[in-house]
């Protein structure tokens, strides 16, 4: 788990100059961390390092070839393929024919930490669509493999 914390000092000036008033600490994650669940920021630094996570319905499982496969509910959900100096270059998802709101935040979990790539649904259908290319939706295949380059 990643924890992140800044540090709010206010300061109000006296007689005898600047002084602190309060100090808090709060909790302020990365913005790709930002409304993801525990798990999913979990699951996201497993994947980023490559190691073996099981918590609940979801598993990660790296593989001999350094590329990393993610399991919902026993299904494989996602393959993501790391390239040269160890980042990720493509990630690859399948809903396996379950279109629920859990497989699709492990996918926004996985793609956003990745990428600006994101899944959502409209009118019982699930798109894609990358927030810096305009036009990008497209429908999502439903148990069909989704290829998605994420990097160099």
């Amino acid at each position: 788990m990643c924890l992140r914390y800044n540090i709010v000092i206010s300061l109000s000036e006296s007689v005898s100059g600047l002084r602190i008033l309060t100090t808090q600490m709060f909790n302020n994650h990365l913005t790709k961390y930002n409304n993801m669940r525990k798990i999913e920021a979990q699951m996201c630094e497993a994947i980023r390092n490559r190691k073996r996570f099981k918590s609940g319905n979801t598993e990660v499982r790296p593989l001999l070839s350094g590329d990393v496969i993610v399991y919902l509910h026993g299904n494989w959900i996602a393959l993501v393929t790391f390239g040269d100096y160890g980042k990720p270059s493509y990630v690859n998802i399948n809903n396996q024919g379950w279109k629920t709101p859990t497989t699709k935040s492990r996918f926004n979990a996985i793609l956003r930490h990745f990428s600006n790539w994101s899944v959502y649904q409209k009118a019982k259908k699930w798109y894609s669509a990358n927030s810096e290319i305009e036009n990008s939706q497209a429908e999502f295949g439903n148990n069909r493999w989704e290829h998605f380059f994420v990097g160099f």
